[in-house]
């Protein structure tokens, strides 16, 4: 249980919060907005920490399960990877604890993590201390990086970072499950076994398509029904695909309240609401919005692009099953839109001109 002492009429503060020798700290990459009016960066940061349960029978019985469930050899390459992708579902996440993050010379207190572990915090940057996070170069577009403040004796680090965008320019907000990543969500054997038992394998033709926009100062946004839990083997798939870093907004999931068939169900609401807050952040920028046909992209678009209908630049949906997406469906989703302004595609080749038409 933390223990804090505070120092009455002065500003020394003791906490035993540290991070502990048996709890690990993920930070998510998150942006900074420039404020213009009070002239200074409004700075987001999220993270999660939690306990590993390496050696937990709930762990053991639930890979033991699904394993038998997809048929997979317990001394094979695919029970492996099935072992490493479930372990972080079954952690102990920690409540109640104070995190603090060093960002260049200043120090910053998050929130107390919530109950599912995740730890938050909004604050301000000054221009000068955002300058000094990029190495001296003027803020925006750039990351910069900030790490976690633990114990003398804890020499673990852990990093996150902050990307600063300009309050002008051109986003892309993409969705990653079966736009850019193969996924098959509407298959369930496909869908568990693509992720967890299968390398992360992308969407062909898109890295190519979302880097040459970043190589001309696009900003990314990852808005997806993917859940917190699948962030890292995500930023490995990243790194591998060279896909554009950008924040990313994934879905809260707990395996007690549902099962790993629902890992991508209920969209909508977590969508709209984190679409709506980084369009909200940048008032000034425009945006192209990039999906799939297989849950509700369309109508999740469509119903932005009404809401924001001067800053919505275009919306791309992919085709994720042979069959045609149902001309009724895109006319419901898209009503009041200009055609000219949205297009269903199979291949990334096919978008290509009218998405390269709408770069800088």
């Amino acid at each position: 249980m933390p223990v804090q002492l505070a120092v009455m009429f002065g500003w020394l503060w003791f906490s035993s919060a540290d991070i502990q020798s048996d709890e690990v700290v993920v930070f998510y990459p998150t942006f900074a907005a420039w404020d213009r009016d009070q002239s200074h960066w409004k700075v987001q940061v999220h993270g999660s920490i939690f306990e590993p349960e390496l050696n937990s029978r709930k762990r053991a019985a639930l890979i033991h399960t699904l394993r038998g469930a997809m048929r997979i050899n317990k001394s094979s390459a695919e029970a492996d990877l099935l072992k490493r992708r479930l372990q972080l579902f079954l952690v102990d996440n920690e409540r109640g604890k104070t995190v603090s993050i060093r960002l260049g010379e200043r120090r910053q207190q998050l929130d107390p993590s919530a109950a599912n572990g995740h730890l938050y915090a909004s604050f301000q940057l000054s221009a000068d201390e955002a300058n000094q996070l990029l190495g001296g170069r003027p803020a925006g577009p750039g990351w910069g990086a900030f790490r976690a403040v633990t114990s003398t004796e804890d020499k673990r680090q852990f990093s996150g970072r902050i990307q600063f965008v300009p309050e002008d320019g051109l986003s892309v907000i993409s969705d990653i499950d079966d736009t850019i990543k193969e996924t098959r969500v509407t298959e369930r054997s496909e869908m568990l076994a693509n992720t967890f038992t299968r390398k992360f394998r992308a969407v062909e033709g898109m890295a190519g398509l979302y880097k040459k926009a970043a190589d001309q100062g696009v900003v990314f946004h990852y808005v997806s029904g993917s859940p917190w839990q699948l962030y890292e083997p995500l930023s490995e798939f990243f790194a591998d695909t060279g896909f554009p870093s950008g924040s990313f907004h994934l879905k809260h999931f707990r395996i007690k309240d549902s099962t790993l068939f629902d890992l991508f169900a209920s969209q909508e609401a977590i969508k709209i609401t984190a679409i709506s807050t980084i369009l909200d952040a940048f008032p000034r920028r425009r945006f192209i919005l990039v999906g799939d046909s297989s849950e509700q992209d369309p109508e999740i678009y469509g119903r932005i692009a009404r809401q924001y209908p001067k800053r919505i630049a275009g919306i791309f949906i992919r085709q994720v099953s042979d069959e045609s997406v149902a001309a009724d469906r895109l006319a419901t989703a898209f009503r009041d839109i200009d055609a000219k302004r949205w297009q269903v595609f199979a291949k990334a080749d096919e978008i290509k001109p009218a998405f390269t038409q709408l770069l800088p």
